[in-house]
């Protein structure tokens, strides 16, 4: 099943998805961060149904007069007000009499709009909420009447890994944060060739992932967590390819590669002719092998073994 969350935009007075998950508590975590910007929000499973209106059913007031033959007669506007969505008056307002008994038609002459009182908004003071997810640290604005929502909801289903603290301003949030992040380390070193002239533009990354370049001088380096073991993949078109599991602690680790260029294969042949020893004519059908490759000899007795490296 999936959940989506609508939020009313108040410039277009209308409902817009702006967030969809089959996860329900990722949802009401977005849903809780949009209300601290104070805004109507509700969450369905229905992509094409909006909620109700925050602002209630309109009310359409209207003006008209009575027009006769295109004359125009005061004082006949005394139906003025309909409670429906239409753009002029119902169609029973649609014909009316002038004073002599002459029929006309409605004319609408203006129109407004009343709402009745809207749905009161969120309210609550704005707090920032310190949380681990995926094994980093973030916060998230809510309101503070849902953090003990946010908080146990989110926890026990498994959306977060832990709640960390709440704090008044965004500024204090993202100092505890980044006092919590783990300081980033890096593998360095220089990439050659085995006369030991740098290679640029050598590939680096572990299994693809964050890749990076070597430059001129053939030297890299690759962001990793402390106290680690990762696998370093180098390559370069025309060399090669190499692996290493390099052991990262507490600080910074120099590695060097040297990648080894590719041999072009050479497509070589074994030919000749069997001839019976005796009597020295050629042997037809004869069965000639060379590291698991056979040949057989034709009529004249020539067999050929090709891509021989």
């Amino acid at each position: 099943m999936t959940y989506y969350l609508w939020v009313w935009n108040d410039d277009l007075e209308r409902w817009e998805i702006v967030w969809s998950s089959e996860n329900d508590l990722e949802v009401l975590a977005r849903k809780s961060e949009i209300e601290a910007d104070k805004k109507y929000t509700e969450i369905n499973t229905d992509s094409t149904t909006p909620p109700e209106s925050p602002l209630g059913t309109p009310t359409y007031n209207y003006t008209i007069h009575c027009s006769v033959d295109s004359s125009q007669t005061a004082g006949l506007s005394s139906k003025t007000e309909y409670s429906i969505g239409d753009t002029l008056p119902p169609s029973e307002a649609g014909t009316c009499y002038d004073s002599e008994g002459n029929m006309g038609y409605w004319v609408v002459d203006s129109k407004s709009v009343t709402y009745p009182e809207p749905k009161e908004r969120p309210s609550g003071n704005v707090i920032y909420v310190v949380y681990k997810k995926d094994g980093k640290y973030a916060y998230s604005r809510i309101l503070d009447k849902y953090l003990d929502t946010w908080q146990h909801q989110l926890l026990d289903g498994g959306y977060i890994e832990e709640f960390v603290d709440y704090k008044n301003t965004e500024e204090e949030a993202k100092e505890l944060v980044n006092s919590l992040q783990p300081e980033e380390q890096k593998i360095y070193g220089y990439v050659k060739d085995q006369d030991g002239n740098p290679i640029e533009g050598a590939k680096v990354s572990s299994g693809g992932i964050n890749p990076t370049y070597t430059n001129s001088g053939g030297y890299y380096e690759y962001p990793t967590e402390p106290a680690v073991s990762i696998r370093i993949d180098v390559e370069k078109e025309g060399y090669n390819s190499i692996s290493e599991w390099v052991d990262v602690g507490t600080e910074d680790v120099r590695k060097d590669f040297v990648l080894t260029k590719e041999v072009e294969a050479k497509h070589n042949r074994i030919y000749g002719t069997v001839t019976d020893k005796a009597l020295g004519t050629p042997i037809s059908l004869a069965a000639v092998t060379f590291e698991g490759k056979t040949a057989y000899t034709g009529n004249d007795g020539k067999y050929e073994i090709k891509d021989v490296f």
